[in-house]
């Protein structure tokens, strides 16, 4: 159970992190100039899902006992 919601978060923070691209580059108007902000962010939420996904993981074997 623990390992769905960790799959779960993790897709919600890519597009959590695509919305936020989306957003930032059509409403925001952001430029070439700041292309770096939006980026690092977007890659900080994906990271956060993926650390998610891992630490929701643990160890399986010694669950299942």
């Amino acid at each position: 159970m623990r390992r769905r919601l960790g799959n779960v978060l993790l897709s919600a923070s890519i597009l959590i992190a695509c919305g936020w691209i989306v957003f930032a580059v059509e409403w925001l108007g952001v430029g070439l100039e700041e292309w770096e902000r939006v980026y690092v962010v977007a890659g900080i939420i994906v990271l956060a899902g993926l650390a998610l996904r891992y630490f929701l993981a643990g160890d399986e074997e010694n669950t299942m006992e």
